[in-house]
């Protein structure tokens, strides 16, 4: 073999991904319009705790949280959780709670840690003040349609389903590496999801935004053996399939802003990426080599 094919190895196998990446977006787009054809509006509407966990001041965090107070659900409560009693973050929470009083908003600031894990310390000290049958996990920088909770809560109805998930895309790019960020997202993550999801090679399990039922989660020992995983979602979605439920995602994708002004912020975000697939999926890390040259 001559220096030449080896060259063309990466070449090879990177159509060979591509390839069956479109076949699987088809399956699942085609999935997904039979079963909205065949679905019937759900009635099935539990008390549901909307869980944002916030960190800092991040792009349009106002708007973004804002739209947790303006879903087209009859009975929710919103809780913002901050990590930290000095966050800036905690001035603009306050601002949405004062602009929808209708709303049952709660803010919950506790800087108490289960683990290595912010976030999962963050979303738990959140989850002792809800008051829920389903819990929905959304992060601050999610843009949420008004339909948003209907959609990720229905399919919760069937008891064999333990988490439902939504796909979620970058948007709003206001400059060259927020515009590589959208491309990493929804070229690179999406379609990988995707393509687990339909293939069934890994467990697809976003946690940017996901709704579980409080019960499923009581009975993987809830939140706290999660403290110390650096790639959280993915150890929920193992435990909850381990305990025969099913992952499901919803005809919905949710809209996330991208927030990255410095060279330094863009290059560690993609480093992070890379970080949660290797813990997650090593062997799936080690082929990236070969789809991603």
């Amino acid at each position: 073999m001559t220096w030449q094919d080896l060259i063309l190895i990466p070449v090879f196998m990177d159509s060979i991904f591509w390839l069956m990446t479109t076949l699987c977006v088809a399956v699942f787009m085609r999935r997904k319009r039979v079963a909205l054809a065949g679905r019937a509006p759900s009635s099935f509407t539990p008390y549901v705790s909307l869980i944002k966990p916030v960190y800092g001041l991040g792009k349009d965090l106002f708007v973004n949280l804002a739209t947790a107070c303006r879903q087209d659900y009859q009975d929710y409560e919103v809780i913002y959780a901050v990590q930290r009693k000095d966050d800036p973050a905690r001035e603009i929470v306050g601002k949405v709670r004062e602009a929808y009083p209708q709303q049952s908003v709660h803010v919950v600031v506790d800087e108490s840690k289960i683990g290595s894990n912010g976030k999962v310390s963050n979303i738990y000290n959140a989850s002792l003040r809800a008051h829920g049958e389903v819990f929905v996990f959304s992060d601050s920088d999610m843009f949420l349609e008004p339909d948003y909770l209907r959609k990720i809560v229905a399919p919760l109805a069937d008891k064999r389903v333990g988490i439902s998930c939504t796909l979620y895309s970058a948007w709003k790019p206001e400059n060259i590496l927020e515009a590589l960020e959208l491309l990493s997202y929804n070229i690179n993550f999406v379609l990988s999801i995707v393509l687990a999801v339909v293939t069934k090679a890994s467990i697809a399990c976003p946690g940017a935004t996901m709704a579980v039922r409080r019960d499923v989660l009581d009975e993987i020992g809830g939140l706290v053996p999660l403290g110390n995983y650096f790639v959280e979602d993915y150890e929920l979605g193992r435990r909850v399939v381990a305990k025969g439920y099913r992952i499901h995602f919803v005809s919905y994708v949710a809209k996330m802003s991208v927030d990255r002004r410095k060279f330094r912020d863009w290059w560690l975000h993609q480093v992070y990426w890379d970080r949660n697939t290797k813990s997650a999926n090593p062997s799936g890390f080690f082929f990236t080599l070969f789809i991603l040259t």
